[in-house]
């Protein structure tokens, strides 16, 4: 039986397998956020959301956090301890779907839907990849990576407050923050509600 500091090894190969999977998993969620905007009513608002909970928060501070400490975190408890306890029991369906439940399940106190259903997709996603991987390494890349384009680099949605109201905005594919602003300050309501 493996420990937990024996299943994580670097190779180039596992460390491309990380960074590829990062931006395939990117484009499922760009794809599914721009679908569940369309479906549901309350999507962009749960969103945001989340979005929200780093409000005042140094950017810079979030992405060392998020590459350094979050994902690295999470990836060793739940496929590094959880789905590896599993593993050497049951077989592949079981084996992930109980993990990928249990880590779904964290999220529902939440009572945000989409958050939930993110952590169902991101859980199958990376519970895959390392069941027939076997490297801690990879999913540590994938998720740390995903983690700062998603929350950091390449926000889905952006929002801002104006006299107690926030506003939430879908840029265009690849616009990061510091470019939203710049971008959005050129059109009349954004002058208007910051007094420009």
């Amino acid at each position: 039986k493996k420990g937990i500091v024996a299943c994580v090894h670097f190779s180039w190969k596992d460390l491309l397998t990380g960074v590829v999977s990062a931006a395939v998993l990117w484009g499922i969620f760009w794809l599914g956020n721009f679908l569940s905007t369309k479906m549901f009513d309350f999507a962009s608002g749960q969103i945001g959301s989340v979005y929200a909970m780093k409000d005042g928060c140094s950017q810079p501070l979030i992405a060392v956090l998020l590459l350094l400490l979050i994902g690295p975190a999470e990836e060793v408890f739940w496929h590094g301890f959880v789905q590896r306890k599993l593993s050497e029991k049951y077989g592949f369906f079981l084996t992930v779907g109980v993990t990928v439940l249990i880590y779904s399940a964290v999220h529902v106190p939440s009572l945000n839907f989409m958050l939930v259903m993110a952590a169902l997709v991101c859980g199958a996603f990376w519970s895959t990849i390392y069941y027939f991987n076997r490297n801690l390494f990879t999913v540590i890349v994938s998720h740390s990576l995903w983690d700062c384009a998603v929350f950091v680099v390449f926000q889905m949605v952006t929002y801002f407050s104006c006299n107690g109201m926030r506003f939430y905005v879908y840029p265009d594919t690849f616009v990061t923050p510091k470019r939203f602003e710049e971008k959005y300050k050129e059109h009349d309501y954004y002058n208007e509600m910051f007094g420009i």
